[in-house]
């Protein structure tokens, strides 16, 4: 807990965690006379459960390092928001700024159909896939990203929390909540990896739709 968790909480200032909403893609600018009502059926304020649990987990962490922290949606953060500080990102397809910021990652979202993590050493492998078209209740498994890296772009570390899917979300802030979980990193990346930077992939198997134990399944650092 303490090598991955070091880097994102040595600061004072506040982290900033940025969450994603239910869709992204339909927030537009709204005017002054936008009634309560409309603003609260629009696309504001629609947080996953899965995204909600995962926040839950993370402010835990950083509570118990006596650490500050504020939440924004992706939607209402600017890039002035992100500089120079510690950012976690929760949510992939739902959150621009996971998409943005991991597409220079080996492992990184691949938002289709067919949606997916593509490991760019092995660009056509579609194993950690999940098909948006399926019913969800046919959906047995899931995939989700953990990095932490420092970001040349902002200028700060990130931590990705993200899935697939939401359940590859919710697995993700387990996995990094947990030392038993976190116990899977040993012998797959280099002892003391305090300050490498770190991406790994971890599997959900769900049953009854609820996310089972993550499963790290691919880990690189650099």
């Amino acid at each position: 807990m303490e090598q991955l968790w070091a880097p994102l909480v040595q600061s004072q200032d506040a982290v900033l965690i940025v969450t994603g909403a239910g869709k992204p893609w339909l927030v537009t600018p709204e005017s002054p006379e936008t009634s309560l009502s409309d603003h609260m059926i629009g696309p504001y304020h629609h947080v996953s459960l899965s995204d909600v649990v995962a926040i839950s987990r993370i402010t835990n962490v950083l509570q118990k390092h006596n650490r500050t922290y504020l939440i924004k949606e992706a939607s209402a953060t600017s890039l002035a928001d992100l500089r120079g500080r510690t950012v976690i990102l929760v949510g992939a397809l739902n959150n621009a700024w996971t998409m943005q910021l991991s597409s220079a990652l080996r492992f990184r979202f691949v938002p289709e159909t067919l949606a997916r993590i593509q490991d760019m050493k092995n660009p056509k492998n579609t194993t950690w896939s999940v098909d948006y078209s399926s019913p969800y209740r046919s959906i047995s498994v899931d995939y989700g990203v953990v990095a932490r890296y420092h970001d040349t772009y902002t200028n700060g570390n990130i931590l990705i929390i993200a899935g697939v899917g939401p359940y590859g979300t919710e697995a993700a802030s387990d996995f990094v909540s947990s030392p038993r979980y976190l116990s899977q990193i040993d012998g797959l990346v280099p002892a003391g990896y305090t300050q490498a930077n770190l991406e790994m992939v971890l599997k959900t198997e769900l049953t009854r739709g609820e996310a089972g134990p993550p499963q790290l399944v691919a880990a690189y650092s650099f």
